[in-house]
């Protein structure tokens, strides 16, 4: 039988796919930028940027549950503006929404500029990425189109020690969670979860279980 690290990186594997949606043409005309301490984030976005992707960036977020390591003066937003400044991104070129403390609000915060765009790219860390999407569905102006483009997990997942992957495997798990729950809210629009989907979380769950 394979070890727990094994086991935990083959659920992986149908995880991440699945809660990473992304879109094949990465261009829009404004790039939404969901805050959080994922660095990869911010340097994916200017990437893009610097490759003609968009030509503006709006970054949404106040503080929330993964403000972790921010710097406390510093919003989500603001941090990732720094980044991205960081990364040769021009200060024209940026937005910034900073109420917004969770994930709901950073796209009902964001529907004013969005409604102003006909395609918007949409940007957070892989695994939240189709939970972003759906609420985004959800709540941005329905003529809108939405181009998902969160950053290449894989390079990552592939490196990950077995305490990243726990924590990697913990984020999945309560996203698979989170999008039947919130989708009866009201909060986002429905997702389909498919049963090999089901059943990894179902594995790695029964992993999780026991880990301190």
């Amino acid at each position: 039988m394979d070890n727990p690290i094994d086991q935990v990186r083959q659920a992986l594997e149908t995880l991440i796919p699945f809660l990473a949606i992304t879109d094949d043409i990465p261009s829009a005309d404004l790039m939404v930028v969901l805050g959080s301490n994922y660095m990869g984030v911010p340097n994916h976005a200017a990437q893009l940027y610097k490759q003609g992707c968009a030509s503006q960036l709006l970054f949404s977020g106040k503080r929330g549950r993964l403000s972790e390591g921010i710097p406390e003066h510093l919003t989500e937003a603001e941090f990732f503006r720094d980044l991205a400044l960081r990364a040769g991104v021009p200060p024209s070129a940026i937005l910034l929404e900073t109420k917004s403390t969770n994930m709901l609000q950073n796209i009902q915060f964001t529907i004013e500029p969005v409604s102003k765009h006909g395609r918007v790219m949409l940007v957070t860390q892989p695994v939240l990425q189709r939970r972003a999407w759906a609420t985004a569905q959800k709540w941005w102006p329905s003529q809108t189109a939405i181009v998902n483009c969160p950053p290449p997990w894989r390079p990552i997942f592939q490196t990950a020690g077995w305490s990243e992957l726990l924590g990697l495997a913990r984020l999945a798990v309560g996203e698979i969670e989170r999008l039947p729950e919130y989708g009866k809210k009201g909060d986002l629009a429905p997702q389909i979860i498919p049963l090999a989907v089901f059943e990894a979380y179902r594995r790695v769950k029964a992993i999780l279980a026991p880990c301190p």
